[in-house]
């Protein structure tokens, strides 16, 4: 039987990847949230990998529809952690 990680398992539950990016950031923190959303180490080091890891996340939340389970006020919601975290991420002392 094959593996499968979290990540993979995750994904496979939701109907698209921006309504599983909408729901990770929302609904998800810390190390576990980082996990799924992809956040490394080097993001940290890296600002361009962060910029570029932040772009392509929210690229997902730019082709969201909005439905019944999924509002435009979740989504904008969702851009919203996702550029805090961004600034975390770079956040340099």
């Amino acid at each position: 039987m094959p593996r499968y990680t979290d990540v993979t398992l995750a994904r496979w539950m939701f109907k698209s990847e921006s309504r599983f990016y909408v729901f990770v950031l929302l609904f998800m923190n810390g190390k576990q949230r980082n996990d799924l959303l992809g956040v490394t180490d080097a993001m940290y080091r890296d600002p361009k990998a962060a910029e570029k890891w932040r772009d392509s996340v929210h690229y997902f939340l730019l082709i969201a529809a909005p439905g019944k389970d999924l509002t435009r006020r979740m989504i904008k919601d969702a851009k919203e952690v996702l550029e805090k975290l961004y600034e975390d991420i770079t956040y340099v002392d």
